[in-house]
């Protein structure tokens, strides 16, 4: 009969935690960097150049390449083209897929992303 309700509890505490936790695929908004913290940690701290270049390990990539992903999380600053937004953030997103940094640097448009977004 303990070992029953043992059994019971520790079931229910499992639910519990099943579905108190985050569903894989599903991002809060509280999770979603901004695009000034993503660029911190991409640009600023040297990571993607350190990942570009070949130096950076398998870790670094990872953590480049989900910062990355979260741009496209983000909208486009108010009063600017937010479906030209979508374009660049979806071929980092694309990019990002396939795992190659070559193509992930190809889809990087830098500049023409700081020309119409920075400073907005």
């Amino acid at each position: 009969m303990l070992r029953s309700w043992i059994v019971g509890a520790v079931a229910v505490f499992a639910l519990a935690l099943v579905l108190d936790s985050n569903v894989e695929g599903v991002v809060k908004d509280k999770d979603i960097p901004t695009v000034k913290e993503i660029m911190g940690g991409c640009m600023k701290s040297g990571l993607c150049k350190k990942v570009m270049s070949g130096k950076g390990d398998e870790d670094d990539q990872k953590k480049l390449f989900k910062l990355l992903g979260h741009l496209a999380d983000n909208k486009a600053p108010e009063g600017t083209d937010d479906k030209n937004w979508k374009a660049l953030t979806k071929g980092i997103t694309d990019a990002i897929k396939t795992g190659d940094t070559k193509k992930v640097n190809a889809a990087l448009k830098c500049a023409a992303c700081h020309k119409e977004y920075k400073g907005k």
